[in-house]
């Protein structure tokens, strides 16, 4: 076992050696390069999305506030909702796939509360992450879900503000 060869004379003699052999053993750089953890990538840039409801067009923005918006890699265009609470947007990512960490860039008409869900069919969802009293815009990174699901959705469900839940991108990474 890892070229460690320990003999109970060596193990009665000293516990500390016990306990160095021990943590030896299961330390996650002595893994053999085919048990490596999968590496991490984004999945959902340009996948396809849907939105509970999208804000109209108006002469500022005549491309509008799709939920493709937050999936094209262009921090200028966003997916904006209509002006209520219990929202949501998810993204397809074609198959199931694990989810190991969401970052949101919130427009300044963010989610208060609002949950990081995952589903196989998008209809039965699992909460992940549950996020209560976020005052915050910006990047928010969500990171360490190891959830598993074809569909990735965000869950509005309070308003921080007066507006409807605006999101410049959604970036869903895993493998």
């Amino acid at each position: 076992m890892n070229g460690l060869k320990i003999t109970t004379g060596m193990l009665c003699a000293s516990p500390l050696l016990l306990a160095s052999a021990i943590v030896c053993l299961l330390s996650p750089s002595l893994l053999r390069a085919d048990q490596a953890a999968p590496q991490s990538t984004i999945l959902s840039y340009k996948h396809p999305a849907k939105a509970s409801s999208t804000e109209p067009p108006s002469s500022a923005e005549p491309a509008g506030f799709g939920p493709a918006n937050a999936l094209d890699g262009d921090e200028a265009t966003r997916w904006s909702s209509e002006y209520s609470d219990d929202q949501w947007i998810y993204v397809d990512l074609g198959s199931t796939k694990t989810v190991t960490d969401v970052k949101l860039d919130w427009q300044q008409a963010n989610g208060k509360d609002y949950d990081i869900q995952v589903s196989d069919d998008a209809s039965k969802w699992t909460t992940v992450r549950s996020i209560t009293g976020n005052s915050a815009f910006g990047w928010l990174d969500y990171p360490n879900l190891n959830a598993k699901g074809r569909y990735v959705r965000i869950n509005c469900l309070k308003r921080a503000t007066g507006w409807g839940y605006s999101l410049w991108e959604f970036e869903v990474f895993g493998y």
